[in-house]
């Protein structure tokens, strides 16, 4: 090469591969309402008048059951805990064409239905109670034998049915003596407790006895962990003109 003389121009550049990162929404956590993990009421075998559980019932694997969604009472989404998911064979309706109601706590939310599946019971939604259509007597029955409905309480600020029964300092908010309707049927609250989900199946809460009603909601952990124990409430069928 002599003095003077261009040096030859480098060599070009391959282009740089195009990278395209997955698009990925982060919704603000207020945002999103958490079930935790409510509800797995333990049940046994079905049935006529047979509203106890077996002692023997256990819970589906949570990891086989995914997650569900849906909105709250207020429309907020919910995001569901491994172990809520109710699985398809539970044949969920969204209404029988009745209401419950218990005036003393504001609650009024349709009634729909829900099956068991292994033994378990998982409330397919946030905004309804649902009667457990193969434990215990039908709702139009309820002067034969107990009648069992189910829903949520959620955490972190949510409201689901639950949340009306049971305050998540672990207090139940309806007492004794308060009034609950379901459909055309009226009751009296005579009492609650407190009973954790690994010990459900087995408590002696459970018998069939004409006129009574209970209603299990899970109580939500205060950290927002997925809920560890149930809320019972039992009534009594008032009778006509009493």
């Amino acid at each position: 090469m002599t003095a003077g003389t261009d040096a030859p121009p480098p060599p070009p550049v391959p282009p740089r591969p195009r990278t395209i990162l997955p698009l990925r929404v982060v919704l603000p956590a207020a945002s999103v309402i958490v079930a935790g993990g409510c509800l797995a009421a333990l049940f046994g075998s079905p049935g006529a008048g047979a509203a106890g559980p077996s002692a023997s019932s256990s819970a589906s694997d949570p990891a086989s059951t995914g997650s569900v969604s849906g909105r709250d009472l207020d429309g907020r989404p919910v995001r569901a805990d491994p172990g809520a998911s109710p699985l398809p064979a539970a044949s969920a309706e969204a209404s029988i064409g009745v209401r419950l109601r218990v005036p003393a706590v504001g609650l009024d939310v349709p009634v729909g239905a829900v099956s068991a599946v292994d033994g378990v019971v998982v409330p397919p939604g946030f905004r309804s109670a649902y009667w457990v259509r193969d434990r215990g007597r039908p709702v139009e029955d309820a002067e034969r034998g107990t009648v069992v409905l189910v829903m949520h309480a959620l955490s972190g600020g949510g409201r689901a049915p639950g949340n009306a029964i049971v305050r998540q300092d672990g207090t139940v908010r309806v007492r004794a003596g308060d009034e609950v309707r379901v459909g055309d049927h009226r009751y009296r609250v005579e009492a609650s407790r407190t009973v954790r989900k690994s010990g459900l199946a087995a408590d002696a809460l459970w018998s069939d006895e004409p006129g009574r009603l209970l209603v299990v909601t899970c109580l939500p952990s205060p950290d927002g962990s997925a809920a560890t124990r149930n809320v019972v409430v039992a009534a009594r069928l008032v009778p006509d003109g009493s």
